[in-house]
């Protein structure tokens, strides 16, 4: 019987270097989703992003926070230059959009922004109002999980 990809456990002992002292912690990383709230369909992969994060929660729980606080805007600045028909600019914020979402594992989103940018850069522009229906879903979808956006916690 094959074991479903999140459930696993992985504990070890390491030493991380901050400025040339030695600290001693353990790394445990397992998809409890205990820290950030989330569950294993949630808009932000955990498992993924405590991997990436060298399963440092508070560390991870800091960039989903600057992360989620950053949406509002993005989601402005973004339908600013949909709605001005700004094709250069909505490609250029998606894809900063479509990066800063897969870097902290909101796959979904990152998806979402990466059709808006292929479509802006091959002037597939009829398609972009649809579009940006589902970024925008995805962001309300990431700011209701964390509570507008105020906490990861």
């Amino acid at each position: 019987m094959k074991t479903p990809l999140l459930e696993f456990h992985a504990n070890f002992a390491c030493q991380l270097v901050d400025g040339g002292f030695p600290q001693n912690f353990t790394l445990s990383v397992s998809n409890t989703m205990t820290s950030l709230n989330l569950q294993e369909t949630a808009s932000i992969d955990r498992v993924q992003l405590l991997e990436r994060c060298l399963g440092i929660e508070s560390f991870a729980d800091k960039l989903a926070s600057a992360f989620i606080a950053s949406l509002p805007n993005e989601r402005q600045v973004l339908r600013t230059a949909v709605d001005s028909a700004d094709w250069v600019q909505v490609a250029k914020y998606a894809h900063r959009l479509r990066g800063s979402a897969s870097n902290l594992c909101a796959n979904q989103l990152s998806s979402a922004a990466e059709a808006i940018e292929t479509a802006a850069r091959n002037d597939v522009t009829e398609s972009i109002v649809s579009l940006i229906e589902n970024v925008e879903s995805e962001i309300d979808r990431l700011l209701n999980d964390f509570g507008n956006g105020l906490s990861a916690k």
